[in-house]
């Protein structure tokens, strides 16, 4: 039998169980042979499986944990940075332009459109954008409740539980 896919595996257990139909249940010693490697192979196969999938489900977990480190860590130094620059546009404020080291240090003039009252803008200034979402929940509690939502229904999934 050697090294089956999992694919094989299943293909092979679906010709004995109907093999085991056609003989009504009674099985020789080849057949029970055959279904004892298959059955092992399964379980070695299915081993295989959960372990790659546990050590991705591991990778992604590091990934997320290192992610909120690198965002904590960006947060922290973007703090530095404005507390010193604003310190900085404090002192340049305060004396004037001036030289340190190799920098010049000064203000320049920039320009921030403040929107007090978004109401009172003119519709000619107003970017519109409509979305529209569709609200699983209430639809899944009103098809339970036995109301007909039409264009939905609910599907009846079986997903993998590894224990």
């Amino acid at each position: 039998m050697g090294n089956l896919t999992l694919f094989q595996i299943q293909q092979e257990y679906l010709e004995l169980m109907q093999l085991i139909e056609e003989k009504e249940g009674v099985l020789d010693e080849i057949d029970m042979a055959a279904l004892m490697i298959n059955e092992e192979e399964l379980v070695e196969k299915s081993v295989n499986y959960i372990g790659v999938i546990r050590f991705c489900e591991s990778e992604i977990k590091r990934a997320k944990e290192a992610k909120e480190q690198i965002d904590t860590f960006i947060k922290r130094k973007q703090a530095v940075i404005d507390r010193l620059s604003q310190n900085l546009l404090t002192t340049v404020k305060l004396v004037g332009p001036y030289e340190a080291g190799f920098h010049k240090i000064a203000t320049r003039k920039s320009e921030e459109v403040i929107i007090e009252k978004p109401e009172l803008i003119a519709e000619e200034f107003l970017n519109k954008k409509e979305v529209i979402t569709v609200d699983k929940t209430k639809i899944k509690k009103a098809i339970k409740d036995g109301k007909e939502v039409k264009g939905a229904f609910i599907n009846e999934k079986q997903n993998l539980a590894i224990k």
